[in-house]
């Protein structure tokens, strides 16, 4: 039998027990510093603890999460992005300075083919050599509570990549890193309730900026079992399956839900 994928499908609220549900990891991650993403695992946690501007959807469609309105230029060079106003996972207020910080060091970090557009931000090649201490193609204003990009050739994927777990509007712990698992707040469905070596505990996120109904409460432990269906039957509130393997007693397929975002 083909090995179980670990990608999480959402079951009805009928199904979850009061206390929520239990997730599988292969591995459990103690950081979620964007800087050291390198496991798959985390970003299955940090896809709910963070959103990002946008949210990839149906159709490939891009969905405004915090952003609430993009105006581009005619040029295709220039775009607004105006933002929400909100709050953190916290209870804290969404600044626009907080946004930008989080934003600024995703595109800092992002040095990938899937981010290219990213070089094209004015002023990126000096910023991201140390020449320069600001990007000069992206600023903020708190009065309009918006950001604004200027590009030296049009790029219309920047803001795609937007929606990238790495993207994710959080605040800065108080070492200055963006770690969701260490002391960073962040904007996703849910937010963090504890974790140690043996389990990461997730509660909803009452100030949420978007509709999420999955359970009151998410958590992820390890297993060694990811291929043994039988076992993760026993030990998980949710088993996952290869689409093309036949439902079996006591298992069913549901539609995609961010419980098992792999972005």
């Amino acid at each position: 039998m083909k090995n179980f994928l670990l990608i999480i499908f959402i079951i009805p609220l009928v199904c979850f027990s009061v206390d929520g549900v239990i997730l599988p990891l292969k591995s459990l991650p103690t950081s979620l510093n964007i800087k050291h993403l390198n496991q798959l695992d985390q970003y299955r946690v940090l896809s709910l603890l963070g959103d990002g501007l946008f949210q990839l959807g149906d159709n490939i469609k891009f969905n405004k999460m915090i952003a609430s309105k993009v105006l581009w230029s005619n040029d295709g060079t220039q775009v607004e992005i105006f933002i929400k106003k909100g709050k953190f996972s916290d209870g804290t207020d969404l600044t626009i300075k907080s946004v930008y910080e989080s934003i600024l060091e995703c595109i800092r970090i992002s040095n990938n083919d899937a981010t290219i557009s990213f070089s094209k931000i004015k002023g990126y090649g000096d910023w991201i050599q140390g020449l320069k201490p600001k990007l000069e193609g992206f600023t903020w204003d708190d009065k309009t509570r918006k950001i604004s990009i200027k590009l030296v050739s049009k790029a219309p994927s920047v803001i795609d990549n937007f929606s990238l777990s790495t993207c994710s509007v959080m605040k800065k712990n108080k070492y200055g890193e963006f770690d969701l698992l260490n002391g960073s707040v962040g904007t996703g469905p849910y937010k963090l309730q504890s974790a140690d070596s043996k389990i990461i505990k997730l509660i909803k996120n009452p100030h949420h900026f978007g509709l999420f109904s999955g359970p009151e409460n998410v958590s992820f432990k390890e297993t060694n079992s990811s291929g043994d269906f039988h076992v993760l039957k026993k030990e998980f509130s949710l088993i996952l399956t290869d689409e093309d393997l036949a439902e079996q007693e006591g298992f069913n397929k549901y539609p995609f839900s961010r419980l098992g975002s792999t972005q």
